[in-house]
């Protein structure tokens, strides 16, 4: 089953309308009162569950980032920034529409060890004057843990929540409406 068609109210809506004039109406009520409660549950589900997750995730990025803590940040640094290494022997970042470049000699790095668009952790202060730079070790990032740390769970929620829908409250309208998306006799 499609994902735009599983959205799809009104295909839902003509659905309904259709079992509601041709099916018997024991048989409809059970495809009704499972598409209603297939609908408020996963409605529950999402403010119970996952908006709070996304909450979650939100303030970690906004409020919080552990990798911009201000205890790891070496003294007269007011941030950290993720600058690349270009073909010439630079690293570059951009704050606020402004191109920032310095050597990488100039900091103690080598040309020769590192290749364009290596990843580069540089420390700077309020004005972006650099104060270290250091190559970042391939891997997973800090930013990167914190944004998983939370989609994580998010993603495990779906994947069990789904599968248990089709399965149990949602299989009636789920079996039905795939019957009547694939059925040629079925018109409109």
């Amino acid at each position: 089953m499609h994902l735009n068609v599983w959205m799809n109210r009104e295909a839902h809506r003509y659905a309904l309308l259709w079992a509601k004039e041709h099916l018997p109406r024991e048989t409809y009520h059970t495809i009704q009162r499972s598409y209603d409660a297939t609908r408020k549950r996963t409605l529950l589900f999402a403010l119970l569950c996952l908006v709070p997750l996304m909450l979650a995730f939100f303030s970690l990025i906004f409020f919080a980032p552990f990798s911009q803590s201000e205890d790891a940040l070496p003294a007269g640094a007011s941030e950290v920034i993720e600058a690349r290494v270009d073909y010439d022997g630079n690293f570059y970042w951009t704050h606020d529409s402004q191109v920032y470049e310095h050597p990488l000699e100039a900091y103690g790095l080598s040309a020769q060890e590192l290749e364009v668009n290596d990843r580069v952790q540089v420390y700077v202060d309020e004005a972006q004057n650099v104060v270290r730079a250091e190559p970042l070790e391939e891997g997973t990032s800090m930013r990167e843990i914190e944004i998983g740390g939370i989609l994580a769970p998010v993603l495990i929620t779906l994947c069990i929540y789904l599968p248990i829908a089709n399965r149990t409250f949602a299989k009636p309208w789920r079996t039905f409406y795939q019957t009547y998306c694939h059925s040629d006799s079925i018109s409109g």
